[in-house]
């Protein structure tokens, strides 16, 4: 189940037919190696029927498309969460399976449709907030934030996927150097209870900035109403970073404080606080 607007729908025709977004979705150009699952994983889940054979032949593999990646780091989440392959089937239908038009079963139930997950993803490209949501039974949905609200939050338990932060981390990943910026339903309810209007614009980039997730932490000093200088610091395990990355992160920045910390001649812990000015 997908529950958007129709403007919503009209929206992603338009980006289809301008960018080719459902050719850059589903063309096959990834390796195995780009996957977050390992070799073996992926071989189970052909095994299971739940993916295609990641083998041509032997030692020849598969490439895979960026829904098919999408798929498999959803995968990995709701294993995390304890979701056997029997609860992934739901799953694999509305990714994989190529699209076919809604039927009526025997019972006289309208059947599931298929393959229409690469919309969702789209979607999430165009800077909407999509939820992906996987029941016990296997049942999948994906809602746009205000259909999310209105629905699927009215349900007793559910496993609750944001599709634009899988999409993101595989962008960057895949060495895109970009994020995609969406509202989440907090944001939808600040600019109701607060007003764009009540804002100003020093307060929005703050905010903004804030909202990025760039930094673990965010300090202000107001040096008179009309300049502020901003800390923004993020630090991280030096575990795997090597001199060049450092190098790396020094030179984007101007004006920034780095502390770094070794054991035994590596790199144990390191932090960067940028100073901007607004």
């Amino acid at each position: 189940m997908l529950m958007v607007s129709d403007d919503a729908e009209l929206k992603f025709l338009e980006a289809d037919e301008k960018y080719k977004l459902r050719e850059f979705l589903e063309r096959r150009r990834y390796r195995v190696s780009d996957s977050p699952l390992t070799y073996r994983q992926i071989n189970n889940l052909a095994s299971m029927g739940l993916l295609r054979d990641a083998q041509a032949e032997d030692g020849k593999w598969h490439k895979f498309s960026f829904v098919e990646l999408v798929f498999l780091k959803i995968v990995l989440e709701l294993r995390g969460l304890g979701f056997e392959n029997e609860q992934l089937k739901g799953l694999h239908r509305a990714f994989l399976e190529r699209c076919k038009p809604i039927t009526t079963t025997k019972d006289g139930q309208m059947d599931t449709p298929a393959g229409y997950a690469f919309m969702a993803i789209g979607y999430a490209m165009l800077q909407m907030q999509m939820v992906l949501t996987v029941a016990a039974d296997g049942e999948v949905a994906f809602y746009s934030t205000t259909y999310f609200i209105n629905f699927a939050s009215k349900n007793t338990s559910f496993a609750y996927i944001n599709v634009n932060n899988i999409v993101n981390d595989l962008l960057k990943q895949l060495g895109h150097n970009t994020t995609i910026p969406y509202k989440t339903f907090i944001d939808l309810y600040a600019d109701v209870l607060v007003g764009k209007d009540k804002l100003t614009d020093k307060e929005r980039k703050l905010i903004e900035l804030v909202r990025s997730g760039d930094y673990t932490s965010v300090r202000v000093h107001k040096k008179d109403d009309k300049t502020w200088v901003v800390h923004g610091k993020k630090e991280a395990d030096g575990k795997g970073v090597g001199a060049l990355e450092l190098l790396k992160a020094i030179e984007k920045r101007d004006y920034q404080d780095i502390t770094i910390q070794t054991r035994g001649g590596k790199v144990s812990h390191f932090s960067v606080e940028d100073v901007m000015k607004m």
